[in-house]
């Protein structure tokens, strides 16, 4: 996990900063508390969240000052970017830049091909050890409209799915997202539908979402690792980088029927969409 990784959940247990970050005991996803989670928690002992955001991040390291950035290293510039004969849109959340579109890349940062599945449920489950790609019901409409479903096998693969600068978020990533539209410490670390602030992530149009953010959301759909449809124009369905285990990753998913945020675990076999973050 970075040092700069997102903590959630300890507080008013430990005293003597002004601030203290909150923490989350199991810091890297793999469901054991232990001395790795414990190293990180030593790291960050008694450290001031100067910025007053919640969580213990690099720019806590120097005071923040308007118009100064106290010696800190100035952050990435957050621009379009082009990648695989395409330019996204981006766009700053907080602390973090995003893509404000699903990714729809045929190649990897290394320029491999990802291999696409145009025909089959049993072509898809073919691919379930390796990474792949499908457009939701084979459909280049779908293709345009909401980018390519990427299965875990993909997110993980060290060629990168992400152009060069920009990786698929983690899971603690995907929480400070959600901690700056309002989750609360205690709802961040927990699974299932967390918070009522979806719609600052859903589009404004194709569903029920204001786009407060920018993040335009769309209800792309997600497939199985059997190789079944679900949900087109119902969910829209997130990897994040986060592994559980050696055959699950975490997920973020937002459906038209509830206000929050689904955070669980699934397969690696499954296709969903991804956004990238600027690292």
């Amino acid at each position: 996990m970075s040092k700069w990784a997102l903590v959630a959940v300890l507080s008013s247990a430990v005293t003597g900063a002004a601030a203290q970050p909150a923490w989350q005991p199991d810091t890297n996803g793999d469901h054991v508390i232990d001395l790795a989670d414990f190293l990180d928690f030593l790291y960050i002992y008694g450290a001031e969240d100067t910025d007053m955001d919640g969580f213990y991040g690099a720019f806590d390291l120097c005071p923040e000052e308007p118009g100064t950035l106290n010696g800190c290293p100035e952050p990435p510039s957050c621009v379009p970017v082009t990648f695989d004969a395409y330019t996204y849109a981006v766009g700053q959340i907080g602390d973090q830049c995003w893509f404000l579109e699903n990714l729809r890349t045929t190649a990897f940062a290394s320029g491999d091909p990802i291999p696409e599945e145009t025909g089959s449920a049993t072509g898809w489950i073919a691919l379930n050890d390796t990474a792949a790609r499908c457009q939701y019901l084979w459909d280049p409409a779908n293709g345009a409209a909401y980018g390519y479903l990427y299965n875990g096998q993909a997110v993980l693969d060290p060629r990168g799915l992400c152009p060069t600068g920009w990786h698929v978020p983690s899971d603690l990533e995907w929480m400070a997202l959600e901690a700056h539209i309002g989750m609360t410490e205690a709802e961040l670390g927990t699974t299932g539908f967390r918070g009522t602030s979806a719609a600052a992530l859903k589009d404004s149009t194709g569903w029920n979402g204001d786009n407060a953010t920018g993040f335009a959301a769309l209800p792309g759909g997600w497939r199985r690792n059997s190789g079944s449809w679900l949900v087109l124009g119902l969910s829209g369905v997130f990897w994040t980088s986060s592994a559980v285990g050696s055959s699950e990753a975490w997920f973020r998913s937002m459906h038209s029927n509830n206000a929050g945020i689904n955070r669980a675990s699934i397969a690696l076999g499954d296709g969903m969409s991804i956004r990238c973050l600027l690292d």
